[in-house]
């Protein structure tokens, strides 16, 4: 007997060392129900075992030997209102899968939360694979008016497998794309709706988060919002090619995300790729850069820093490359950091701080842009081509019009160790045709360090080379370079950010008072309301006198949505 009761108890305790996850529902069988991984929950709620609202509880790790995907709620046997997944301790979900750990296909009003009593990022999602096109979470539709929608993905750790310095394979954190086929940044999805991926850190993927719908059929309201994307610094675990990459949308809101350590120097990169540390409708630039239907972003609030490119391709912070055919794409780009982003680009390729190839009525504002450091140092291969902190890079047109360029402030100080025939432009652009219609460009700081030659106020022309076809050295010769003035009210002082990596402005900075309201944009990067004296860049503290440094400790305020 005693025996038999110790070989239960050994059962006993076997099954509850292995019992990971929890189940319970509202309807069906009601549990809690263990499974030994997250798949076996998945499963049993697809087949109809586990129905209503529906909770999962994850209270150890568990190892996935397939992905663990949710079909839609009346896909097959499938009957559920939500399903929450949850973590009572620290947890790893983990697996080596060609596809995705986790995947919701054409699934709806499903949380992932990492917090536990409301703070932390306690559930890592981990797919260890070293094979290209694999993914930590997959969020996918079914069909047309089948997509995945109103999911919430948050306060997760999320890592690929593949090593970023040294592979050149695709592998993404988080990627809404396709209808259940392929797993790419080209792969059409329908109808995946109002989908929400805020304060995750994701690092060691070629992409950070991706979202693809399709041009005719926008993928609407994405919230991609107080993410970290990349480590703490370059190595293994780097972003390989873009943080954030958001194609064919409408409505979606990229907001207070840090984006950082993208690409990397000459030691800790294989093979050159064009890097972006925000990407709005394309990822790749040159000098006559392509456009995709997309509209309506608000990219807010932003610090993205350390976007790297030592092997002759392009480096961007943000990228903007929208267009709508004609009709108003009405992006909102505002109140962003954006630093230390350099690349050694030959033959078109080139350093953009910001760059602008499409859109129209878009309003591009209050950005901090410092740009410096030698563009191709130590073994890297020398730079032939210019760069720029703001590039307005296609000509004016009926799909790209009535841009609005202000407020916005470029500390440059680029240089090539190698080309010294190189130029550095605060600001340039497509031809002194441009036309910014109903828009404009002005109240705008175009720093440039006097003592280094290679750097020029502006440029204008479309020809790759070490300079542009027109240069404007001084603030007064850009003044007149368009046909149509602009700039008028711009001026060229050193906005003396509090450091390199920190660009609030001083006490004193000649950035304060000296910019223009812009109608709709009433926050600054850390939520401050911003008074009559307006500053240019995206520090504008509240009060005549600015403080040394009013950056929040803790928690800014979205000036989109208002949450905390």
């Amino acid at each position: 007997m005693r025996k038999i009761y110790l070989l239960l108890f050994t059962i006993l305790f076997t099954a509850a060392i292995n019992a990971q996850v929890s189940v319970t529902a509202t309807a069906g069988t009601p549990g809690p129900t263990a499974y030994t991984t997250l798949k076996g929950a998945f499963d049993a709620i697809n087949a109809g075992t586990h129905q209503g609202d529906i909770a999962i509880s994850l209270s150890g790790n568990t190892t996935e030997t397939a992905t663990a995907a949710l079909n839609a709620s009346g896909a097959g046997s499938a009957l559920y209102t939500n399903v929450s997944v949850t973590a009572t301790v620290p947890v790893t979900v983990s697996g080596s899968i060609v596809g995705g750990i986790i995947k919701l296909v054409g699934a709806d009003n499903v949380t992932i939360d990492g917090r536990i009593g409301g703070t932390g990022r306690n559930i890592t999602v981990s797919n260890t694979s070293t094979s290209a096109s694999t993914a930590a979470i997959w969020i996918t539709s079914t069909g047309v008016g089948a997509g995945a929608t109103n999911n919430v993905i948050r306060n997760l750790e999320i890592a690929c497998g593949i090593t970023q310095n040294t592979s050149t394979s695709s592998t993404f954190g988080i990627i809404l794309c396709s209808n259940n086929t392929s797993i790419s940044t080209t792969s059409n999805s329908d109808d995946c709706d109002n989908n929400s991926f805020i304060a995750n850190r994701i690092v060691r993927c070629r992409y950070g988060i991706v979202t693809r719908g399709t041009t005719t059929n926008l993928t609407q309201n994405t919230i991609v919002t107080d993410n970290i994307i990349g480590p703490s610094t370059f190595g293994a675990d780097q972003i390989g090619k873009v943080g954030i990459f958001m194609q064919a949308d409408q409505g979606a809101i990229v907001s207070r995300n840090t984006v950082q350590f993208v690409g990397g120097d000459f030691a800790n990169t294989t093979g050159g790729a064009d890097r972006v540390g925000i990407g709005i409708g394309q990822e790749s630039w040159s000098m006559s850069p392509s456009t995709l239907t997309s509209n309506s972003y608000s990219v807010t609030a932003n610090v993205i820093h350390d976007i790297i490119e030592e092997r002759t391709f392009s480096a961007v912070g943000i990228l903007l490359g929208t267009t709508g055919g004609g009709s108003a794409t009405n992006n909102l780009v505002a109140n962003n950091f954006l630093y230390n982003v350099r690349s050694n680009g030959t033959s078109g390729d080139q350093t953009v701080g910001l760059g602008i190839s499409g859109g129209h009525s878009d309003k591009v504002v209050y950005n901090s842009i410092y740009m410096s450091g030698d563009v191709d140092p130590g073994s890297a291969s020398a730079s032939t081509n210019f760069g720029s902190g703001i590039r307005i890079a296609n000509a004016s047109g009926t799909t790209h019009q009535n841009l609005l360029l202000q407020n916005n402030s470029v500390f440059m100080d680029l240089s090539s160790s190698s080309t010294a025939a190189n130029r550095y432009y605060a600001i340039s652009g497509n031809s002194s045709a441009y036309s910014f219609g109903t828009g404009g460009e002005n109240y705008n700081n175009y720093y440039i360090n006097a003592a280094n030659t290679q750097t020029q106020t502006g440029g204008l022309g479309t020809t790759s080379g070490n300079t542009l076809t027109t240069q404007f050295a001084t603030l007064a010769n850009w003044q007149t370079a368009y046909t149509a003035p602009q700039d008028a009210n711009s001026i060229q002082s050193n906005p003396n950010h509090i450091s390199a990596s920190d660009l609030h402005i001083p006490v004193g900075s000649p950035n304060a008072g000296a910019g223009q309201t812009v109608a709709g944009v009433v926050f600054d990067i850390d939520g401050q309301l911003r008074d009559a004296t307006v500053d240019i860049g995206g520090d504008d503290p509240t009060g005549v006198t600015p403080p040394a440094n009013d950056m929040a400790a803790a928690i800014f305020i979205n000036p989109v949505i208002g949450e905390a």
